[in-house]
This record gives structure tokens, sequence and C-alpha cells, in this order.
């Protein structure tokens, strides 16, 4: 991480984790003992090597609502996502996470490598080639059949979609009229 020219090192790489976790920009009433006891911590800086290290608890990520697993978008928004915009930061970049076993247990994607997911795409598992996904744009807006179509279309190349984490079931686009157009479409492009 690099704070813009004239900011203080560690008070910035603090107020990275603050806003990665329970931070907030202003003080505010509802903060209680329990919401300060999973703000996110830095536990090391190395101003020179634009280094900084962090952590947070687990218990901030969020988890699928109908499994209980742990969710990759979570854990990047939670890390990365609007830290790129404070006034205070010139740029953050990701080297490394670590996950704690037992929550590294709670995802249900492959734990290992790339030839996991060969294997679940019916690779080759020496050489499965690459693996390309995608978000369907515009994250929001579309309805159940033109979302569908959009799918199909990268299908036609590409290997797995993923929703924008802001669609979740809108008046006009209700995950069980969509759902089914996203499977309709998937079952085409398998043939």
């Amino acid at each position: 991480m690099k704070p813009k020219a004239g900011y203080d090192y560690l008070a910035t790489a603090a107020h990275f984790a603050a806003e990665s976790s329970t931070g907030t920009n202003v003080n505010v009433c509802t903060t209680d003992d329990f919401t300060k006891s999973v703000d996110a911590l830095v536990y090391y800086i190395d101003p020179d090597n634009e280094e900084m290290k962090f952590a947070y608890p687990t218990l901030l990520a969020d988890r699928n609502i109908t499994d209980g697993r742990a969710m990759m978008c979570s854990v990047l928004t939670l890390s990365i996502g609007n830290n790129q915009g404070m006034g205070d930061v010139e740029y953050g970049k990701i080297y490394d996470i670590y996950f704690p076993p037992a929550y590294l247990s709670l995802f249900d994607g492959p734990n290992c490598n790339v030839v996991d997911m060969w294997r679940i795409l019916n690779r080759g598992m020496s050489n499965g080639g690459l693996i390309v996904g995608t978000i369907i744009k515009p994250k929001l807006g579309l309805q159940p059949k033109p979302f569908g179509e959009a799918c199909y279309a990268f299908w036609q190349g590409g290997d797995f979609i993923k929703n924008e984490e802001l669609q979740g079931n809108q008046v006009f686009c209700q995950m069980n009229d969509c759902i089914p157009d996203v499977v309709k479409a998937m079952r085409a492009a398998i043939k």
C-alpha cells in the first residue's frame, strides 16, 4: 500500500484496514464492544517496501445463505473493495491472503490449485488450459431472458459465470424466473 503524498504510513495503513472492516469515516453511536472486537488490526508495516499486513476476523466475511459456505466474493470485497477509492491511499495491492484451515474448509470450490478446476470442468489433468469466467454486465438492469442469453453467448467460449454482488432478487429479475433461463442457456451451450 502506498499513501498519497503528505499522509503518515501507519495512520493510512490503519485507515485502510478499518475501511475494510468495521471502520467508518465518521464516529457513529452504534459502535459497541462487539463491533470493536471484529476490527481489522494492522500488525506489520514496512513503508520503504510499501508493505503492510493486517488481519481481520473471518466473522466479517459473508456466508452463503443457503448452505453456510464461505464466499470468495465477500473476502475480496472486504480485503480490497472500496479501499482503492480512499483519499489518503495512492494504491493498494494484494500479494497474499492467509486463511485459517477451519475457514478454508468452508469454501465449496477447489482448495488446492488449477488442476482441481480442470477436473471439475472435465478437462485434461496435465494441461487443461486456461479457465475463463465472467460477471455478466450490466451489473443491474437485465431481465431473466436477456440475462440467460448473455450467459449462453459467454458459454460459447467461456467456462463459468458469477452474478454481480448487487444482483440478487430484483422485482424485474426474480431468481425464481432467472435461474431457469440460466440453466436452459447452460444446457444449450453444453450440447
